[in-house]
């Protein structure tokens, strides 16, 4: 068989990067652009790549290669852009409300200007079960088995994809959750379902509920992509491992990850300190080390603290303003990448972010249809990126393009030079990132001075 391989893959918001080490020891990487909205595809692109530099092709790289470690970010997506399945719960009798009455307190009690989400599953697909089990775990009524039939027969006809099980006191006694799974398997086996003491056995009731509705409305979604995946490997007859990064920066198989997608939440970002702590420990024995990772779309902060990983509350943890309750590297994540968007807001400031230019259309400068400035203009029109190595040399780049939209688009609004616009862009995303990482350490009790930096990224 000869060389062997292992073969890291991230899909980011502009580019995605592939991180390979032979059997002797080599490591090479390569760098295409994504495809949105069709991640496999960009995601092959990049094998193709690196097959290409190995003389090989890419069935004859994979099959030299043991394992694959993939990070996405599809279930964040699928959150934020509001693609997921269409969920349905399924609650005690009574109960009908917890995700909407959510729970009391808040975390920073002097910030009155919150605005919370809607509950994660509408009231009206929110469905009723009679059935009760005290706090100690005894049954105190039995499950009202033909009613929980009619109630599931009803989500079917309201055509949901998925349904959250989260019954009170569950966790102390799943008795009663486990026999509606039984009952969802025999009434509506097409659809998909999570049960909150599998999911987060909890004491809190809303944190408990929220994070199964989560957990439930990401089954669809990450496991379509996850299909596509395999069966676009399984083409190349791949037999090595797949690996998904998770949120606590390990790893899971494709078949843990459907059974549980919550865990694949803010999972992008997360091998930022794990590989920051792995360079620094190697090269200067550093146990303090603030991780920034500047991509195309966003910039990433992690901090290792005397070499321990910081990992956020799992109280904390949330996405979209939902509690996610699974344990998570603490990552601070701001909208400052290439591709963030230089613009004068309505009371003429001017502003770096958080809109991204993202792979599609991309900045000016990569000639695919934008028209807005971007970090990475900024650099083009200033001369700080060489055209002819942009991408290895692959990509051209459209110089006058960006300098007419620096130009334009902020020059001439705010009655500047045109390079001290571009340079003002710079110095905008800079203090956007020494902000975010004064939050993490300054504010947080830490001495930044005793901290090793490390920085990388495309950006």
């Amino acid at each position: 068989r000869g060389m062997s391989y292992h073969i890291s893959i991230d899909i980011g918001g502009t580019f995605t990067d592939l991180y390979m080490q032979d059997s002797d020891g080599n490591y090479s990487s390569h760098k295409v652009p994504t495809t949105s909205g069709q991640f496999t595809d960009g995601f092959v692109d990049a094998i193709e790549k690196a097959a290409d530099a190995e003389g090989l092709s890419a069935a004859g790289l994979l099959d030299r290669t043991d394992r694959i470690i993939h990070g996405t970010t599809i279930a964040t997506n699928a959150i934020i852009e509001d693609e997921t399945s269409k969920t349905a719960l399924l609650c005690t009798e009574g109960f009908r409300d917890v995700l909407l009455f959510r729970e009391g307190g808040k975390q920073d009690p002097y910030n009155w200007d919150v605005d919370y989400p809607d509950p994660y599953v509408p009231r009206e697909l929110t469905y009723e079960v009679p059935e009760r089990v005290s706090a100690e775990g005894e049954v105190v009524m039995e499950l009202d088995e033909a009613k929980a039939r009619g109630q599931i027969q009803a989500l079917v006809e309201e055509g949901v994809d998925s349904v959250a099980v989260g019954l009170l006191w569950a966790h102390a006694n799943p008795t009663h959750e486990r026999r509606l799974a039984d009952l969802l398997e025999e009434v509506a086996p097409e659809i998909d379902y999570a049960l909150s003491h599998q999911v987060n056995p909890i004491i809190r009731e809303y944190r408990r509920l929220v994070s199964t509705a989560i957990d439930a409305s990401l089954i669809g979604p990450v496991g379509t992509y996850l299909s596509k995946l395999q069966n676009r490997l399984a083409g190349f007859d791949y037999e090595g491992e797949l690996l998904i990064i998770t949120a606590n920066g390990g790893v899971m198989s494709p078949e843990e990850i459907r059974r549980r997608p919550i865990w694949s939440v803010d999972s992008g970002p997360t091998m930022l300190p794990v590989a920051a702590n792995t360079v620094t420990e190697a090269e200067l024995g550093a146990e303090n080390v603030i991780a920034l990772d500047m991509g195309g779309t966003s910039a990433d902060i992690g901090i290792i603290d005397d070499g321990e990983i910081v990992e956020a509350n799992v109280r904390e943890t949330e996405i979209g303003g939902y509690p996610v309750m699974v344990p998570m590297i603490d990552i601070e994540t701001i909208g400052a990448g290439g591709g963030s968007i230089a613009h004068v807001d309505q009371a003429g400031a001017f502003r770096v972010g958080p809109k991204s230019a993202g792979a599609v259309p991309g900045p000016v400068s990569y000639g695919r249809g934008g028209t807005e400035p971007t970090v990475t203009d900024a650099h083009v029109a200033l001369g700080r990126i060489r055209e002819e190595f942009f991408l290895g040399g692959e990509m051209t780049l459209d110089v006058d393009g960006a300098t007419d939209a620096v130009a334009d688009h902020l020059a001439e609004p705010l009655d500047m030079e045109p390079v001290a616009a571009a340079l003002g862009v710079l110095d905008i995303v800079n203090s956007n990132m020494a902000n975010a990482i004064r939050a993490k350490t300054v504010q947080k009790g830490r001495d930044p001075g005793t901290f090793t930096l490390v920085a990388f990224g495309g950006a």
